[in-house]
C-alpha cells in the first residue's frame, strides 16, 4: 500500500468511527428531525472551533465531516439523490 492510500484509508476511519459514534449516539431518528440547514449550523459551530482552536483542527474536521455524511443520509432517506462527479457534472 502507498503511502498516499494508507493516509486516506487513515482518514476514512476516522471519519467512519465518528459517524458511527453519532449514530449510535443520537440515532437516524434524531437526525431525521434535522434539515439540512440545521446540519449546515452544525458544521459551521466546528468550522468556528477549529478558528478558535487550530491546534484541534484535525479532530473538528473528523466530526464536520462525519455531520455532511448524516446530513447526506439523512438526504437519501427522504428521498434525494446525490449528485456524483463525472455523472452530474458534465465531465
Amino acid at each position: 500500500m502507498k503511502v498516499s492510500e494508507f493516509i486516506r484509508e487513515s482518514i476514512v476511519t476516522a471519519i467512519d468511527l465518528e459517524r458511527e459514534y453519532q449514530r449510535r449516539t443520537w440515532g437516524n431518528g434524531h437526525d431525521n428531525g434535522h434539515d439540512q440547514t440545521a446540519f449546515a449550523g452544525f458544521i459551521q459551530g466546528y468550522a468556528q472551533r477549529t478558528r478558535n482552536n487550530p491546534d484541534r483542527a484535525p479532530e473538528f474536521y473528523v466530526k464536520m465531516a462525519a455531520l455532511a455524511i448524516a446530513a447526506l443520509d439523512r438526504h437519501l432517506r427522504m428521498g434525494g439523490e446525490i449528485p456524483l462527479r463525472g455523472r452530474d457534472y458534465g465531465e
